[in-house]
């Protein structure tokens, strides 16, 4: 250790202190020993007290760190911070920059060295794994950087990044996972203080960006998952070293940056992958330590949406996170109850989440406005787990469904089945039923639950276990309790039963005595339960009473026990059905609103229709316009089911001309109806697009025949439309789903009806509608009743028509297109009036046929959206069908705009319209569900033909591929050897051209001294390849064959070898050249077998000059003499390599050695591509260089696309048959279906070609 001394006289001479230089100082410690902690803790206190008494005696400091190192002294240590402390007040560990003298800089450096071993041995202290040790080290540590922040003079934030708490945290972070010293940085110093926590989380950030070590990374996740949200109320944020905010100015610390600090800790590591165990706590405490510090948390969808998908324990962790986004951010996950209803499988009920899983679900499914057939495939699949499941799963399980029984009426048919006549019965009795459930179908809406039963829960009243058998007997009594508090059955075991079964304490618990199988409700209410159920009698004598508190009291408690059809048929036996029907013609506030519930239950039962009166129909209409919320919601929910009654059931059709008759009376009712669309009650909401529904689907049946057409007119003019799709793009669907994919449905089925409209000029509003645009289009003559089959046809082509009559052009699209079209000119009549203008002015071929283009829109869109297919389980919501005429006016003005930018003629519409079509399905397709119809229209606006053409050609090659599969296959591959075999001729063609190749000395590079130049080529029999060397490379003229006086024979070679990368063009070398160094040469080199009596290579002579001396040319060369046919090239290369083959046996035979037998120095790329693969194809090899490659590719690719684009999709079997593909024998198909080929008259005409295969 370095030793300092210090005099206070600033003496120039170093000297050693000395006991008998101060006699009143006391005497020098005695020799420490660790067995004495008495004398050591005085020994370190005087070393203390001497240090802050002089600054001589700094060397002090040397030996408590000494103390504090090899003997761990803790008193040392502390000693050692507080002197630190003071020192760090005074400013002398400041950096010595402006030091009076060399002495005083000299001590501050000495200072500053002992400070750093004093943080050193704090921090290997809190890497011990010292409980104790590690704790007062890091408080040490902790209060040095409070002090090295108050004396700096700089600022904070510098401080905390290049300072001592960066070393400090590290440290933390690296020690062992979960460590004590961890948990006490968290509490003492992270969640406490703001600005310890906001700097925590830079440091955790930075550190995921340098790979941590698996320690590291468990501690920080454990250190991140761990902190909560401070009071986002409080004005200003607490901090440990930060000072506070003075009056009137704002807190360095904010709760919004540090929350962005935050998010970026988490993703950080989320980006490094976490392991199974860490994703696992991260989700246990998503929503609420995650999640809140998270600025934007819809950052956190992709990794909640990959932890759903995982499965197994994982996937129960992640709901409560993807809930939280679906909820309150959006987040579009139509399969959520498919991937929940997946998680119910046989490890469900052993997991350990299964309390938590069971809340969710609760949460989950806890809408009344659910599809009761996925609610029943829920309650199905648990009740069928059940039966295999411990008792300790079977006690939550069984409440839980009591409770979706109470929640959804419309299920509680699956346990109160019964065959409707004796035949039935017996025949069931007889043979026994087929259960329609199908526990193999991954889609509950499919799964056909809600027709089956529940005698899983019957067979578990004989349970082993007493408490589950008493249990499950709930389902076979009457439903009195309103409901099952869900938590007082999940955190059962299977201990939890025993001792509840034999008593607590070892004391035996008393058996009660056993009920009798009939009894009556006790009419007294019993001490445990607030809430007694009350039975049918009392319910009808207190309903008949006229003081109103009694009256809400009843009708608030019927309405829950109306649901249970023994109930009701015990209270339609009492009496009560007259009493209830009184206070609903008559009732008023909640009493009436509980009523209607009540009658809206006993509905759903399928019971009761016989007192819907016309007066209670007449009542109910009136009630819609209630003001009153809870009244008008009741009144909506029974007319709901009147309205679905079917039309073949008693009653029903009187019952449906009454309401009629009262809606007609009440021309408000449907405004009314519209209006309650933008209500913020969810609940509300959905009732009433129910109730709108309901009334489509009567109206659809109705046997008149424009009934549902004037229907639909008038809800779409009060603006319905515009309310759905509100209601389709609202942050939440839980409540609304169901309804609203019902309304989508039915939505499609009109437009299928308006489709199926014939158009017809005989009818009024037909010819009105086309009178209408007409006008627009500012003819002269007007189209009237009298002359609408008068008319000259030149009229129609103004318009748009290619008939000569209009009625042929809307044979596809019917009404539905005279609609559409109807309402792009009414949308902007003076547009439409430009546009008729402007394209009048054109010739006749370059004109846009805008009806045609309008009618092709109507076809495209009608087609993306499925109208055709409208399934009545729909499992997407798809608002921007409800903006269909701003669609198909988008989607004409991208017809117009592609015509104009393509110069596109009459016969170019069908092409034009394909682009449309992959425009719509690209944009509409592709938009989130809460995207404004601006964005898409802008979107449609601003695609390129371009862009257009390379996504309709990616749509080609798949569909193509998924038609014709194997068969596109088959022929890429004829392709490809076609391809390989042009590349042979294209090759072998450069090989009898010949080439130059330098004989250098430096083989790497074109920059070595060039001795030679050396000519090969290749003879016309392909045979021979002739070379010789010149000491000159001629640029006008190349050799003759009869001026080359070697020659090998190509049937001696064996391999062919090159240096040349067999990597992709765009793969980034190794080796960097700069631009003007010389490109590096590729050495091909020609081995093959010699004889025996030959050890060498043939010596080549050298010329002296070339050309010879001899009379000058005349002209250039003669032209290179014709190779040969190409289409004879595969049996010529046969014979040679059967020849080759043949000599090398041979040369083998002979004890011949494979030597190197040419060497040619290739100077560019395409050279050596061309020879390399040249010589290995003339060898009958494969091709191996990256540029022969491409070509083979991209004539194989081109020449399949050619073939696409020349074959219509609906020749498919004639092109498999060989029929309009071309290049089959046969024209009738393999398949039995005759293909109609042009005579050699049409041969010329558009979409014929021959495109056989060569």
């Amino acid at each position: 250790m370095p030793g300092l001394v210090v005099t206070d006289g600033g003496a120039k001479k170093r000297k050693r202190a000395s006991a008998t230089q101060d006699k009143g100082k006391p005497a020098a410690p005695r020799k420490r020993s660790k067995a004495s902690p008495d004398a050591d803790g005085e020994s370190v206190a005087d070393l203390e007290a001497a240090i802050r008494e002089s600054q001589k005696h700094y060397n002090n400091i040397a030996k408590l760190v000494a103390i504090a190192r090899e003997e761990q002294n803790a008193a040392a240590s502390i000693a050692l911070c507080r002197v630190f402390s003071r020192l760090q007040a005074d400013g002398r560990l400041a950096k010595a920059r402006n030091a009076t003298s060399e002495k005083e800089e000299v001590i501050t450096n000495w200072l500053r060295a002992r400070a750093k071993e004093y943080r050193e041995i704090l921090l290997a202290n809190i890497q011990s794994g010292d409980g104790s040790r590690a704790e007062m080290a890091l408080t040490l540590g902790m209060q040095l950087v409070k002090q090295e922040i108050a004396a700096s003079r700089t600022t904070a934030e510098s401080i905390w990044k290049s300072g001592s708490f960066a070393e400090y945290c590290d440290a933390v972070l690296q020690s062992e996972q979960s460590s004590a010293v961890l948990l006490v940085f968290i509490e003492k110093y992270v969640q406490p203080y703001d600005d310890v926590r906001q700097h925590t989380f830079i440091r955790i950030a930075d550190l995921a960006s340098k790979a941590p070590s698996e320690s590291k990374k468990a501690n920080c996740v454990q250190l991140l998952s761990s902190l909560d949200l401070p009071d986002q109320k409080k004005p200003t944020l607490k901090g440990l070293f930060s000072k506070p905010a003075e009056a009137g100015k704002e807190s360095n610390i904010k709760l919004n940056a540090q929350k962005k600090v935050a998010q970026q800790a988490w993703l950080s590591f989320m980006r490094c992958g976490l392991d199974k165990a860490q994703t696992k706590t991260v989700l246990a405490t998503m929503t609420r330590n995650v999640v809140p510090w998270f600025v934007s948390p819809e950052l956190l969808m992709d990794f909640l949406t990959d932890a759903f998908d995982v499965g197994g324990g994982t996937s129960l962790l992640a709901l409560s996170g993807l809930f939280y986004l679906m909820q309150e951010k959006n987040l579009d996950y139509p399969a959520f109850y498919t991937k929940l209803y997946s998680l119910l499988d046989d490890n469900l009920l052993h997991s350990k989440h299964r309390s938590r899983f069971f809340r969710l679900m609760n949460t989950f499914l806890s809408s009344t406005h659910l599809p009761a057939n996925l609610v029943a495939s829920f309650i199905k699949r648990l009740s069928r787990l059940a039966l295999y499941a411990p008792p300790a799963g079977i006690v939550a399980i069984i409440p839980w469904i009591y409770n979706m029984f109470k929640s959804h009426p419309a299920c509680t048919f699956m346990m109160h089945r019964v065959p409707r006549s004796p035949e039935v019965r017996a025949e069931l009795e007889q043979s026994g039923a087929m259960e329609t459930y199908d526990p193999s179908e991954q889609d509950p809406n499919q799964t056909g639950a809600i027709d089956s039963c529940v005698w899983e829960l019957v067979a578990l009243q004989s349970h082993y276990h007493p408490n589950v058998a008493s249990l499950a007997k709930i389902i076979s009594e009457q439903f009195t309790k309103a409901s099952y508090n869900l938590e007082d059955f999940l955190d059962h075991s299977y201990n939890t039963l025993i001792e509840a079964e034999l008593g607590s304490g070892g004391e035996v618990r008393e058996v009660k005595k056993t009920p009798v199988v009939e009894y009556d409700i006790p009419k007294k209410s019993s001490a445990d339960d607030p809430n007694p159920p009350v039975s049918a009698a009392e319910l009808v004598a207190q309903l008949d009473q006229h003081n109103e508190n009694v009256q809400r009291l009843a009708a608030f408690k019927l309405q829950d026990q109306m649901g249970d059809p023994s109930f009701a048929d015990q209270f339609a036996a009492d009496g009560g059905m007259p009493k209830l029907q009184a206070l609903m013609l008559k009732g008023k506030g909640n009493t009436l609103a509980y009523i209607l519930a009540s009658f809206s239950n006993l509905l759903a039962l399928d019971q009761g229709w016989d007192w819907v009166s016309p007066d209670l129909t007449d009542r109910l209409v009136e009630l819609v316009l209630s003001p009153s919320v809870n009244v008008q919601r009741a009144s909506m929910r029974v007319l709901v089911h009147i309205v679905n009654r079917p039309r073949d059931s008693p009653q029903s059709t009187n019952n449906y001309s009454i309401l009629q008759a009262a809606i007609q009376q009440r021309p408000a009712f449907y405004d009314t109806l519209v209006n309650t669309l933008s209500s913020s009650d969810h609940g509300v909401c959905a009732i009433t697009i129910s109730l709108i529904n309901a009334l489509t689907r009567d109206a659809l049946a109705s046997p008149q025949e424009d009934h549902w057409a004037k229907f639909a007119e008038r809800l779409q003019g009060l603006g319905l439309l515009k309310s759905v799709y509100t209601l389709m793009q609202s942050a939440t669907l839980i409540d609304l789903n169901g309804p609203l994919l019902e309304y989508q449905y039915l939505h499609k089925i009109l437009l299928r009806k308006w489709r199926d409209v014939p158009f017809d000029l005989s009818r009024q509003d037909h010819r009105r509608a086309l009178k209408t645009i007409n006008a627009a289009s500012k003819a002269r003559d007007e189209l009237s009743a009298d002359e609408s089959t008068r008319v000259e046809p030149s009229r129609w082509k103004r318009l748009g028509f290619s008939a000569e009559t209009p009625e042929a052009a809307f044979a596809e699209t019917g009404y539905l297109g005279m609609s559409d079209l109807l309402d792009y000119v009414r949308s902007d009549e003076d547009a439409f009036q430009r546009l008729m203008l402007e394209q009048s002015k054109k010739p006749e071929q370059k004109r846009c046929p805008i009806a045609e283009a309008s009618l092709a829109i109507t076809s495209i869109l009608y087609a993306h959206f499925e109208a055709n297919e409208a399934n009545e389980y729909e499992q997407t919501v798809r608002p921007h069908l409800l903006q269909w005429p701003r669609l198909h006016a988008a989607g004409i003005q991208a017809f117009f705009r592609l015509w104009a930018s393509t110069g596109a003629e009459a016969d170019d519409f069908v092409k034009i319209q394909e682009l449309v079509r992959v425009l719509v399905e690209q944009v509409v397709s592709l938009a989130p569900r809460t995207s404004p119809i601006e964005k898409l229209e802008e979107r449609m606006a601003t695609y390129s033909v371009q862009q257009l053409r390379e996504l309709q050609m990616g749509l080609l090659e798949m569909t193509h591929d998924e038609a014709l599969g194997h068969h596109i296959r088959e022929i890429r591959e004829d392709l490809r050897q076609e391809a390989t075999q042009f590349m042979r001729e294209q090759r072998t063609r450069c090989l009898l051209r010949g080439a130059w190749f330098p004989n250098t000395h430096h083989a790497a590079t074109a920059a070595g001294a060039v001795s030679s130049w050396r000519f090969a080529r290749l003879s016309h029999n392909r045979r021979h390849l002739h070379y010789d060397d010149f000491p000159t490379r001629a640029s006008d003229r190349a050799p003759a064959l009869d001026e080359l006086d070697l020659r090998l024979d190509l049937s001696l070679v064996s391999q062919v070898v090159s240096n040349i990368p067999r990597r992709p063009a765009s793969a980034t070398s190794t080796t960097t050249h700069t631009p003007d160094a010389p490109p590096p040469l590729h050495e091909i080199v020609i081995h093959g077998y010699l004889p025996p009596s030959t050890t060498t290579s043939p010596i080549i002579p050298q010329k002296a000059t070339f050309p010879p001396p001899a009379p000058a040319p005349t002209g250039k060369l003669p032209a290179l003499p014709a190779p040969g046919h190409a289409r004879t090239l595969s049996a010529r290369s046969g014979l040679r390599a059967a020849q080759q083959q043949s000599a090398l046996a041979t040369a083998r035979a002979a004890g011949g050695k494979e030597v190197p037998l040419l060497t040619l120095h290739a100077t560019s790329d395409a050279q050596s591509s061309e020879w390399f693969d040249g010589l290995l194809l003339l060898l009958n090899q494969t091709p191996v260089t990256q540029g022969t490659d491409k070509m083979v590719q991209f004539i194989a690719d081109y020449g399949l696309k050619m073939r696409l684009l020349n074959v219509r999709f609906e020749e498919a079997l004639g092109l498999i048959g060989g029929g309009g593909g071309g290049g089959g024998a046969d024209r009738s198909g393999r398949y039995g279906r005759k293909v109609d080929m042009p005579d050699r008259e049409g041969v010329d005409d558009e979409f014929y070609y021959d495109v056989g295969v060569v």
